[in-house]
């Protein structure tokens, strides 16, 4: 079956490509796939999947030359077989191309979305996150053709754990795998439901994505909800300048205890992960009352150069993580209330190595909708830059067993299962005091 339709090339016939205009011979697309399967079989300790029947497929396809968009399209169909948000072949720097395209006088498709994984979207705001009266519609086409039709296509190329996830990170790029799928008209014809379809200009706004980012006051909050209660919202462990992220955990737990908090919500519903040490030294700081450690075991690819004694670059070594860390004792910001951490479908990487260190040491009740990733997570993720197509391959090169040791269930599953309303985000605030309520005082 050819990978590229014409009726994908030309669904928005008013697109244009005209700062994608250099074309890529089939050999070379060839030459990037050789490349990317290198990488990943030399970085890569466990991926289970067989590169040579997957690329084999899509270099088997290819016929004529492709824009470098184009290339992106047969080549991210990987991407959902990888089943690993860690492993993917996409662009070296989406957020800097998008900006690049809003400066040159471009724009995007005018909604912030959601996707459920049955393939229907629904409208969450304007892009930009302005609030929007049309949130909660579904969204029945989009310039003529089924928007669940346009959904399947673009989850093709998606990368991610499962299908949940795919979707979630789908509805939040959704803008932006629409314009490299099928170009930038300058207007779209949407149709909601049965209703008539309205044609709206393009929107020039940045998506909230973006927007969070590039804010670290959007990614960080700190709130107070009468009587006793606290939000503390944590959009990513991988902010360049931890010390202003310590800063600001500590002078939020400063005023958790100032304000006698007994239940803390720790949300990390957005979270991609990042580093580590972020958690251990801002958050389980004031919250673990017993050592702990952010994961049991481990299975590695030794890469050139970190080589330990014994080991030879490209061997793969498995182990157990010795390093403990010592509770805080002495904290005098030390939180010993009723703890909650918020996960969602977006959750990934270290915010999961966080979920998991909570719930397998008991240091809080960890909340939300379960099933998208992994709870063995891979990491130490490296990128390499195909140097036909300018396009990336990502691959990481070790995975960790969660503390417990325990690989079942393999999906990361909550303690409390709440469904995360992206319409109604504080609707799972609101469960979780629900719940507290009924709780024995800690």
């Amino acid at each position: 079956m050819r990978l590229f339709a014409i009726g994908l090339l030309i669904f928005f016939c008013a697109a244009s490509h005209a700062t994608d205009s250099i074309l890529i011979t089939p050999d070379d697309v060839r030459g990037d796939l050789r490349a990317a399967r290198a990488f990943i079989e030399r970085t890569h300790p466990a991926l289970e999947l067989d590169l040579d029947a997957a690329t084999g497929s899509i270099s088997n396809d290819l016929s004529s030359n492709l824009t470098r968009d184009e290339a992106w399209s047969v080549m991210a169909r990987l991407n959902p077989a990888f089943a690993d948000a860690h492993v993917m072949i996409g662009y070296a720097d989406w957020r800097g191309e998008a900006r690049a395209h809003l400066r040159s006088g471009g724009g995007f498709f005018p909604f912030e979305v959601s996707i459920h994984s049955d393939g229907n979207v629904r409208i969450l705001a304007w892009l930009g996150g302005q609030e929007s009266l049309l949130a909660g519609s579904r969204i029945a086409r989009i310039n003529g053709r089924d928007a669940k039709v346009v959904v399947a296509e673009l989850m093709e190329r998606v990368h991610g754990d499962t299908l949940q996830f795919r979707a979630r990170l789908l509805g939040q790029r959704f803008w932006f795998l629409l314009w490299k799928m099928y170009g930038a008209p300058a207007s779209y014809t949407v149709e909601l439901g049965s209703a008539a379809g309205m044609r709206l200009t393009q929107a020039r706004s940045e998506a909230v994505v973006l927007q969070d980012d590039a804010s670290f006051e959007r990614q960080f909050q700190s709130r107070l909800l009468p009587p006793n209660a606290a939000v503390l919202v944590l959009g990513s462990f991988a902010w360049p300048d931890k010390e202003r992220f310590v800063a600001f955990t500590r002078e939020a737990f400063a005023r958790i205890r100032e304000e006698r908090v007994n239940t803390l919500i720790i949300d990390v519903r957005l979270n991609g992960g990042g580093n580590d040490d972020y958690w251990i030294d801002g958050v389980l700081r004031y919250v673990a009352a017993k050592r702990f450690r952010w994961a049991s075991t481990y299975v590695k690819r030794v890469l050139e150069g970190r080589a330990e004694p014994g080991q030879r670059t490209g061997d793969i070594v498995a182990g157990e993580v010795a390093g403990w860390v010592e509770p805080a004792v002495a904290e005098p910001l030390n939180f010993d209330g009723r703890v909650y951490v918020l996960t969602g479908d977006a959750t990934y990487s270290s915010a999961i190595l966080f979920a998991n260190t909570v719930q397998d040491f008991g240091f809080g009740t960890v909340v939300g909708p379960g099933g998208a990733v992994r709870a063995r997570q891979s990491g130490g993720t490296l990128r390499f830059v195909l140097p036909r197509t300018g396009l990336v391959v990502s691959s990481p090169r070790f995975v960790l067993d969660r503390p417990s040791g325990l690989r079942r269930p393999r999906l990361f599953t909550p303690d409390l299962v709440i469904a995360d309303d992206l319409v109604k985000p504080d609707a799972m605030i609101d469960a979780v005091l629900a719940h507290s309520r009924r709780q024995p005082s800690p």
